[in-house]
């Protein structure tokens, strides 16, 4: 969802927007395995759920493969951003 997409959403359902903002979020893991535990937890435990059983370990096999060459002494770092509303209902 975009920035002007949730000032929308809120306006047209009745909300008062006090404040709307973009934070930057990094994360690092300290291996593949941490992220794709992390990515398991933040889904729900729906992570590559719509893959079919057989597919799922080999598709894990290889985003662990890929995330290991990305790692660094820091480990592997997840970037990303987070819209943050404060709104009041009119």
């Amino acid at each position: 969802m975009s920035v002007p997409e949730l000032v929308w959403l809120l306006d047209s359902n009745g909300f008062s927007i006090s404040k709307v903002e973009v934070l930057e979020n990094v994360i690092h893991h300290a291996n593949a395995d941490a992220a794709i535990d992390f990515s398991q937890e933040n889904s729900f435990g729906n992570f590559l759920g719509h893959l079919p059983d057989g597919l799922r370990e080999s598709a894990i096999a290889e985003i662990k493969q890929a995330l290991e060459a990305l790692r660094t002494l820091d480990g592997i770092r997840l970037e990303g951003r987070r819209i943050v509303a404060v709104a009041i209902r009119k």
